[in-house]
């Protein structure tokens, strides 16, 4: 009787074994499975993390595939753009045209110019075209006039005019979705931030105290109402500024710790501020600072990162020299790489500056005045 229960006994520990056994196979299966799917998933999400479609500006523009056509400003569905020649004056190029494209209506609007002069910066709102133009002068300095033109009717008038020492110190236009323009202008040893309304020209603050030497035309941002900028303070150590055009208020929000350190590059994304510091070598030091309360939250060293544009609420889109595209991620405080070489392009052949259409969403241009839209996945 005793030798019975103790082999029912073990009849039974070995039951249970085997249940385990089974339970910790079906475990590991289950587990090896879930590892294969999402191993697809993120070799799916990398294959697709690109997608290249074509854009009908490239047919619109097809007569003026010879020239040089130069992108200037993506809004509302629109792609403004200027279409310049060399042939007249070598240095600063003539204008031939200006167009206006609508994407969703795959539609052109292109205006011939016929001054032989340049236009390097225009906006068209409500029929209204206001165009920058820019002369070299027999000093070698430069002259910018800008004026406006009533499409419907043809007339038009100078705005204001100035003198800058280099050319990339030319007006700069930014526009509200409302349809409110601002300008940003440097003449004369001053800097001006102006409201244009009804085709005329308002000041809103006048720039005077600043260093304006080393006032950097080419930071200026511009975000609900309040315009960003970089310049060099009394101290020698750069610095970023904001104003808020509403009241006039002038802050700074960060301040360089060194006067060897240059800000290179900064982003606005709501009330963060993404600035990319130069420390030296070909590093610097991604630094994301609270706008409101200039806390710094964050500071990343990298190598230098080019043309950056914000493509999401929490990304950043970085345009490398050496052909390969980087997405900062704000949130996660981290860099990945888009797998542009799986698309159908010389990538080689692709000028590296690119503009914003939509969230996840670029205009691309190649040197054949092709035009590209690329969708990313992120």
């Amino acid at each position: 009787k005793l030798y019975k229960e103790c082999n029912i006994v073990i009849l039974h520990k070995g039951n249970i074994m085997n249940r385990k056994k089974v339970f910790y196979i079906l475990v590991i299966s289950l587990t090896i499975l879930l590892i294969y799917i999402l191993l697809q998933n993120l070799d799916l999400k990398d294959e697709e993390s690109v997608e290249l479609n074509y854009i009908g500006l490239t047919e619109k523009l097809n007569d003026y595939k010879e020239y040089s056509i130069n992108i200037l400003h993506t809004n509302k569905n629109h792609i403004l753009g200027t279409i310049e020649t060399d042939q007249i004056n070598p240095i600063v190029f003539s204008t031939v045209a200006v167009f206006d494209y609508d994407i969703s209506r795959d539609s052109i609007n292109i205006i011939s110019q016929s001054n032989n002069q340049r236009i390097i910066e225009f906006y068209i709102i409500n029929e209204q075209a206001y165009y920058v133009y820019l002369y070299i002068q027999d000093n070698g300095l430069f002259e910018w006039k800008i004026l406006t033109m009533n499409l419907t009717t043809g007339e038009s008038h100078e705005l204001l005019k100035g003198n800058i020492a280099y050319a990339f110190e030319y007006p700069r236009i930014f526009a509200e979705e409302d349809g409110k323009l601002y300008l940003v202008v440097k003449a004369n040893d001053e800097v001006q931030i102006l409201f244009i309304e009804d085709a005329k020209i308002n000041i809103i603050k006048s720039l005077k105290n600043e260093k304006i030497n080393s006032f950097d035309m080419n930071t200026i941002t511009y975000q609900d109402e309040k315009i960003y900028y970089s310049c060099s303070d009394i101290d020698n150590k750069y610095t970023v500024k904001v104003l808020d055009i509403y009241n006039g208020d002038n802050k700074s929000i960060y301040k360089s710790t060194d006067e060897r350190f240059a800000i290179y590059t900064f982003n606005v994304i709501e009330h963060k501020i993404i600035i990319q510091e130069i420390i030296d070598n070909g590093k610097s030091n991604l630094i994301t600072v609270n706008i409101n309360s200039n806390i710094i939250e964050n500071t990343v060293a990298t190598e230098l990162l080019t043309l950056p544009e914000i493509i999401n609420a929490e990304s950043i889109l970085f345009h490398q020299s050496n052909n390969t595209w980087k997405v900062y991620n704000i949130i996660q405080s981290e860099f990945y790489e888009l797998d542009f070489m799986s698309l159908p392009l010389n990538l080689k052949s692709i000028f590296p500056k690119y503009f914003l259409i939509d969230n996840n969403k670029i205009l691309i241009q190649d040197f054949n005045n092709t035009f590209y839209i690329i969708d990313i996945y992120l």
